[in-house]
């Protein structure tokens, strides 16, 4: 081995590593687990002090570290809105912003879930990757999953946008029932209706794909 080559993985060394080096303990790469056990018995008996500051105490401070590292994410994870993954905020999948709280039915619940999913994946996650400069690698996953967000969020209201527009300009603030429903106004109501219908299947295009893509939704 080259003394350059030596060098390059002196500096990829550890905190634990260096450590271990400072106090005098010299510690294998890789042995097997017959011979871990015999390198800790003779170690432990020989050099007694080097091999509880070079061995047993980087263990307990590291067992320290994960504690307090696992007690900040408890509270993180209860306190912060940032960090609350175990909640999915159904807000999030209305981009109109209508629905704030209260009750909604299951179907809209089940819409609003995979809305606020892609938004999540989309305009959060996605852009700290891509910053990092990874590529989708998943068959063009995150392009799918751009184009969905995309629908959500721009097309889709305009189709509801569009379709409420129909009703409003044939009957403005009047019912659909009684003697005012004219041949206009039933058009309306006729063309109002297979608006509707298409959106649906456009809904249950996009959740479908969703389904498909979803296991290349991680970064």
């Amino acid at each position: 081995m080259t003394k350059e080559k030596l060098q390059a993985i002196m500096d990829r060394a550890t905190p634990r590593d260096r450590w271990q080096r400072f106090v005098g303990l010299s510690v294998p790469w890789a042995l097997t687990s017959r011979e871990w056990d015999a390198w800790h018995k003779s170690t432990r008996a020989a050099m007694p002090i080097k091999y509880w500051l070079g061995w047993r105490l980087p263990g307990l401070i590291d067992r320290v570290l994960h504690l307090a590292s696992e007690a900040r994410r408890w509270v993180l994870y209860r306190t912060t809105r940032r960090h609350r993954y175990h909640l999915l905020d159904l807000r999030r999948g209305d981009p109109s912003g209508k629905y704030r709280a209260g009750w909604i039915d299951t179907d809209t619940q089940l819409e609003l879930a995979n809305v606020a999913l892609v938004r999540n994946f989309v305009e959060l996650e996605l852009p700290r990757f891509e910053r990092g400069g990874w590529r989708d690698g998943e068959a063009g996953t995150h392009e799918r999953a751009k184009r969905l967000n995309n629908f959500w969020t721009v097309r889709l209201p305009k189709l509801r946008e569009d379709s409420a527009a129909v009703l409003h300009e044939a009957f403005g603030g009047d019912h659909m029932i009684g003697d005012d429903l004219t041949p206009e106004r039933e058009a309306a109501a006729e063309k109002h209706t297979e608006m509707e219908a298409n959106i649906k299947k456009e809904i249950a295009a996009a959740m479908c794909e969703l389904v498909e893509i979803r296991e290349g939704l991680w970064t």
